[in-house]
């Protein structure tokens, strides 16, 4: 019996060894003190054309590796302060996704797994560059030739000089370790137009997020000689800002059929709340209030009153209450689809046994004021979105079909992550200058920017 319980123990005691150990075991099943090694290949082919780590990052799988094991390297002796980071609160180029490594995970594969991050990233603004391209050609070959221009490539290089220079200036003072004080003046000896505020606000999050800065100006540079990252050139473009008036132009043969389809769902519709009844006691409700309407699809004032009072006198439960709302609230408040959600039909309230909505108005109306609203051809406005969903869908998913990826080291987003990622942005105009360093001008063709 004694026996019996000492192999329980033992079992038990290996149990707990393995989950303190395992973790110290990276994802390729290499030792925690062996170097990093990437996969050979990103295992990404598209058009039919293999997709290389230089093209994401602007460097080959060799330096990416050189520069891991440098990041790792520099932190193995202070784990502690990498675990400390807010990843949450950090948005570094291609750098967008939150990743929280757990609690017992070894340093070299918190290392590897913020670099899949990033590498993730990158990809992401690799297939919005195809995005944008494919609405360009198809859309408006006026627009690609200009984001392609002269003009913008020394606009984006600028910028991204600038902001090579900060990332080189984080991850050495992060390496470093500097103080506050000497952080301070490095930082206006590159930047010396910029506020005093900005450094004092830029140190604490060097503290906290010093390990990110650091990998990201190794392994995620914005530029190499006179290249510009793909995931900074996409991130930094102004075609989103420019594609408003092809967009336009694009989704107007269909511009009655997405005012039909906002109309069905934000028009308001006129219904009652059955409440405290069965399915037949609401099915005869909805004949009673069919019953009190006036052609214009209103109740009646005199009829409805007269009904409800003599529901009560007959000692029914059931109470019925005017209301109206939208497919939206609807969808919403019954659990149905939006596109199920139809006039004159019972529609059970979800989790609310006995509760039914009948909506008596046929067609949805909205007011003069929502449809100002809801009618402009202006990003943000749902008739913008909604033509533009209308012709971003299909090239999206155009450009998902030339995608294979054959490798779990890159994830693919879906249709729905990319569209919205894609759609155009109001024109913003370029900004005259850039951590305090005047930028070339960036003047947009004619007749690309909507007047207001």
């Amino acid at each position: 019996m004694r026996m019996a319980n000492w192999g329980r123990i033992k079992f038990v005691a290996g149990l707990i060894a393995c989950s303190i150990f395992l973790p110290e075991i990276n994802a390729f099943g290499q030792p925690e003190r062996a170097p990093i090694h990437l996969p050979a290949s990103l295992g990404v082919r598209y058009a039919g054309k293999p997709v290389r780590y230089r093209d994401l990052t602007l460097l080959d799988r060799h330096e990416s590796e050189k520069q891991l094991n440098k990041v790792w390297t520099a932190y193995r002796n202070k784990a502690s302060a990498a675990l400390r980071t807010r990843w949450g609160s950090y948005m570094l180029g291609p750098m967008r996704a939150t990743y929280q490594p757990g609690p017992r995970k070894a340093l070299r594969r918190i290392v590897l797994g913020a670099y899949r991050v990033g590498l993730n990233g990158a990809f992401y603004s690799f297939l919005h560059a195809k995005i944008i391209a494919a609405f360009c050609a198809k859309c408006s070959p006026k627009l690609g030739f200009y984001s392609q221009s002269q003009s913008v490539k020394k606009y984006l290089t600028a910028e991204a000089v600038c902001q090579q220079r900060q990332n080189d200036l984080f991850a050495s003072c992060a390496l470093g370790g500097v103080s506050g004080a000497a952080f301070a003046s490095m930082y206006k000896r590159i930047f010396p137009r910029l506020p005093a505020e900005v450094p004092s606000a830029a140190y604490p999050c060097l503290r906290t997020g010093g390990f990110l800065y650091v990998l990201m100006d190794r392994c995620f540079p914005h530029l190499k000689g006179a290249k510009i990252a793909p995931w900074f050139a996409e991130e930094a473009s102004p075609a989103q800002g420019l594609m408003t008036r092809p967009m336009v132009a694009a989704f107007r043969p269909e511009e009655p059929h997405l005012r039909r389809l906002i109309i069905r769902e934000n028009g308001i519709s006129n219904s009652v709340l059955i409440m405290h009844c069965s399915a037949d006691d609401a099915a005869i409700a909805g004949k009673l209030v069919d019953a009190c309407l006036r052609k214009s699809d209103k109740l009646s004032r005199t009829r409805f009153p007269r009904a409800i009072l003599t529901m009560r006198l007959l000692g029914s439960p059931t109470v019925i209450l005017p209301g109206h709302g939208n497919c939206r609230y609807y969808s919403r408040i019954t659990g149905i689809p939006m596109g199920n959600i139809t006039p004159l039909k019972l529609l059970p309230v979800r989790k609310q046994p006995g509760d039914f909505i009948y909506i008596y108005q046929k067609n949805p109306s909205l007011t003069p004021h929502a449809e100002k609203i809801y009618f402009t051809n202006k990003p943000g406005f749902p008739l913008f979105t909604s033509g533009a969903v209308a012709i971003m869908l299909p090239i999206v998913r155009g450009v998902l079909r030339k995608v294979e990826v054959r490798s779990k080291f890159l994830r693919l987003p879906s249709a729905t992550k990319l569209l919205y990622g894609s759609l155009p942005t109001a024109w913003g105009g370029g900004n005259t200058e850039y951590l305090g360093t005047p930028l070339p001008p960036l003047i947009p063709p004619p007749g690309l920017i909507p007047k207001p």
